[in-house]
């Protein structure tokens, strides 16, 4: 009987067998997740204290579609978490699963674009040097595997607040899909145009990063498709591209207008662009070396734009670049990818800036395909036709697996979150050192949190935030008097912090200078209204001087903003009850039982 050989084996697998394989390991490889909390890191800002996401109604479907929280417009994404709220409430490993379900479709997409880019018949001839027809397959089932499982993408699957990044991503990879799709297949040569738009509009929605798509559309007309060489082909190729640029060019104007750089963190021009040449080069360094990998790259205390690591990275890129294009025409595929990688990086690079970082894992997360489909088609060749393919495959699991598990380790909660930043960067970022700071007072370590503040203020002393912190924790350790002093430093330093007027307010309500308390309280409501703790302890202050209709109003509010609290209703329901109103006050009691029968407040006022 004749032996088989690797080649006939990988003819024998069905393509889902390839398909299934990548989205399988990175199923079980990712599964500890689930245990994880939210993290200290916008988590809290987006989901656990976004009173927006916990209802459908109208005022919160308005928000989720004209807010620009995080810089963003991203109305889907925000319409995801709610419906996470929907059903599990704010248990975190619901929101969790939701993020690594959208990771394993992204991975089965990832699969599909790369076979239907390999069956095109500008790559499928014999000029283009790619692999055969039966190692297509083998090919792109490494792509999806390299992209499931690669540490790099642990930081868009780990934080919910990135939940952006894989909704990008899945309907990214959906409209590319389908471009490729309508060329791969002769059936599908008219392919609805709507599909694809469609497609890329959802994208849109979830996180502006998917502006460049049209553009990679382009790059694929110029090859393999070569739709741009031919004049008639050209003309439909760019006529069609019009509705996808309009979009870009818009949601970019939008997400421009909406970037907020703090003063304090502006960062010089010359800095950005040689950072961004670092960047590009750095991103493959981990790509091919994916160790060392962290949650937050802080810019450093003194940036310098031409540090050596700079520059070399500069004429490594310039390199990079010539080669490419000098190997255009006898190696394309080397060409798209590398230009296909820098399109898709171009708007995080940070040139214009929107954030305090030198670089983001989560920033790979659809730039590496180019270079992962580049590798894949060199490495499967090579790999069959010396019977390898299968056993490297295996390791490749393995090695991934576990470094994805090491790795998802440093998001398992804040304290190894800001911990590992800490301990990579030691006192050169005071947002790590008062992140690790807040994780330590939250593990019940008061003097260890408060060393950590005082750290983070040396390096800025004039960071309100810190001075938040340190009232907070003060309040927690029972020195209010000392706390005061800390809350009317942050607000010395920003007259708008809402917040510290709130915790100024309690302050002053636990030491009895209750004109102080009203105070503040209202400058607290006047700056933003939107803070239902606030509205429930006026309402407690109003009924304290028999204010009753008052604090029905304050109780309003309170439950209006966030009506899953059954300790506003409550209140509610004592001042309606004061104020005569007993039907009602029924009412508002029934509600809170329903939310929680075991809620202390259902047997009456809770002062």
């Amino acid at each position: 009987m004749k032996k088989k050989t690797s080649t006939s084996l990988v003819r024998e697998f069905s393509p889902w067998v390839y398909a299934l394989t990548p989205v399988f390991a990175t199923f079980l490889f990712y599964l500890p997740v689930l245990q994880d909390p939210f993290i200290d890191l916008d988590d809290y800002g987006n989901v656990v204290s976004n009173l927006h996401i916990r209802s459908f109604s109208t005022a919160s479907l308005r928000w989720m579609l004209v807010n620009l929280q995080a810089d963003y417009w991203m109305p889907l994404t925000w319409f995801s978490l709610a419906l996470d709220y929907a059903v599990a409430g704010l248990h975190p490993w619901f929101f969790h699963l939701h993020n690594l379900l959208l990771h394993c479709l992204n991975t089965l997409l990832v699969f599909w674009v790369c076979l239907h880019f390999l069956s095109l018949p500008g790559v499928a001839g014999p000029e283009s040097r790619m692999p055969p027809l039966p190692w297509r397959p083998a090919a792109a089932a490494l792509a999806a595997l390299l992209f499931g499982l690669h540490p790099l993408h642990v930081e868009s699957v780990a934080w919910v607040t990135e939940r952006k990044d894989l909704l990008c991503g899945f309907y990214f990879l959906l409209s590319l899909a389908f471009y490729l799709a309508s060329y791969s297949r002769p059936g599908w040569r008219h392919w609805p145009l709507w599909a694809c738009l469609g497609s890329f509009f959802l994208a849109l929605m979830s996180k502006p990063m998917a502006v460049t798509l049209p553009f990679v559309f382009l790059l694929l007309d110029f090859w393999p498709l070569q739709r741009l060489t031919r004049d008639p082909a050209r003309r439909r190729a760019l006529l069609e591209k019009v509705p996808f640029l309009a979009l870009s060019a818009a949601i970019g104007w939008i997400t421009a207008g909406a970037m907020k750089v703090d003063p304090d963190h502006f960062l010089p021009m010359d800095y950005r662009v040689m950072n961004a040449f670092h960047s590009v080069v750095l991103y493959l360094i981990r790509m091919a070396l994916p160790v060392g990998l962290l949650p937050f790259y802080p810019v450093p205390p003194h940036p310098e734009a031409f540090t050596l690591d700079n520059v070399i990275s500069a004429v490594l890129f310039l390199l990079i670049s010539f080669a490419c294009f000098l190997m255009r025409s006898e190696r394309p595929v080397l060409a798209l990818a590398w230009a296909y990688y820098l399109l898709m990086l171009l708007p995080v690079l940070g040139i214009v800036q929107a954030g305090y970082q030198t670089s983001g894992d989560r920033y790979t997360y659809l730039s590496s395909l180019g270079p992962f489909l580049l590798f894949s088609c060199l490495a499967a060749p090579f790999l069959l036709r010396r019977k390898l393919f299968f056993p490297m495959g295996a390791g490749i699991i393995l090695l991934l697996g576990g470094l994805t598990l090491g790795q998802l380790g440093t998001w398992k909660n804040d304290l190894a979150f800001w911990g590992s930043v800490v301990k990579a960067y030691p006192r050169e970022s005071w947002e790590a050192q008062l992140g690790l700071a807040r994780a330590l007072a939250d593990a019940q370590k008061p003097a260890e949190a408060m060393s950590e503040s005082e750290e983070a203020l040396v390096l800025n002393p004039k960071a309100p935030p810190i001075f938040f912190f340190r009232g907070n924790l003060l309040m927690d350790m029972g020195k209010t008097r000392e706390a005061i002093s800390q809350f009317r430093q942050a607000i010395s330093l920003d007259p708008r912090y809402a917040e510290a007027r709130f915790n100024l307010s309690v302050a002053y309500r636990k030491t009895g200078q209750w004109e102080l308390f009203l105070k503040e309280l209202k400058l607290s409501l006047s700056l933003n209204p939107r803070q239902p703790d606030a509205w429930n302890n006026l309402g407690h202050f109003r009924c304290l001087n028999r204010d009753y209709r008052g604090a029905q109003q304050a109780f309003q509010n309170a439950a209006t903003l966030d009506p899953s609290n059954p300790h506003y209703l409550m209140n509610l329901a004592y001042a309606l009850k004061k104020e005569g109103l007993a039907q009602e006050a029924v009412e508002a009691a029934g509600k809170a039982k329903a939310l929680d029968p075991g809620h202390a407040a259902a047997e009456g006022f809770d002062p």
